[in-house]
């Protein structure tokens, strides 16, 4: 009785082996193991997080003129760290830059994937971000602001108010401009009078 029990046991934990290594198998697993990600799961399971180190902008004047065509550039180099504990590639999704007018909504403007691999805890080389956009949609100056877009954090870059392309004239005497409009009195007097008015373009190319 007892020698058929122990058999019967035996066979019962063979079974149960045998069906859950089938189990695992049938998943793509090795009994004991546990799945491998691939690149993109590994990515989303990690704390990856990149920090932005520094923006700093080409010009450091808010004014930027326009070209013929009143277009302006915004040109932001920017240096970001892997702040995460996985390895950054070229390609990882969301591995990018982007840069976004703060004042509207940090809407997104141009977006750039980053090309540098980058070791947890390693700062990237300067990358520049650069884009042309229209004078008429930013006449009143923004804030622009670099967004990256793995943990999305944003970092200012530069508050610029575009110069449009068209002469500014700007008249004066001495050191005194004169409005539109402007009226000269030259007083009563009997003698010949004379002022030198000067005119000066102030537009983006003179």
């Amino acid at each position: 009785m007892e020698l058929r029990y122990n058999f019967l046991r035996q066979a019962f934990l063979a079974l149960a082996l045998l069906t859950c290594s089938g189990i695992s198998m049938a998943a793509g697993i090795s009994p004991g193991l546990k799945p491998r990600l691939d690149a993109t799961e590994q990515l989303n399971a990690s704390d990856s997080v990149i920090w932005i180190a520094s923006v700093t902008a080409d010009d450091g004047s808010e004014s930027v003129d326009c070209d013929e065509n009143n277009q302006f550039t915004v040109n932001l180099r920017v240096v970001i760290e892997n702040d995460g504990d996985v390895t950054l590639h070229p390609g990882d999704a969301n591995y990018s830059l982007s840069i976004v007018d703060h004042y509207n909504r940090d809407s997104v403007l141009f977006t750039q994937p980053v090309e540098q691999t980058l070791e947890p805890s390693q700062k990237s080389d300067t990358i520049l971000l650069s884009v042309k956009l229209d004078y008429d949609a930013f006449a009143d100056g923004t804030s622009f602001y670099v967004k990256e877009n793995l943990s999305h954090t944003i970092k200012y870059g530069a508050n610029i108010k575009p110069v449009p392309y068209r002469p500014i004239p700007v008249y004066s005497i001495g050191h005194r401009k004169l409005a539109d409009g402007s009226t000269l009195d030259f007083g009563t007097t009997s003698k010949p009078l004379s002022k030198v008015i000067t005119l000066e373009n102030q537009g983006p190319h003179r």
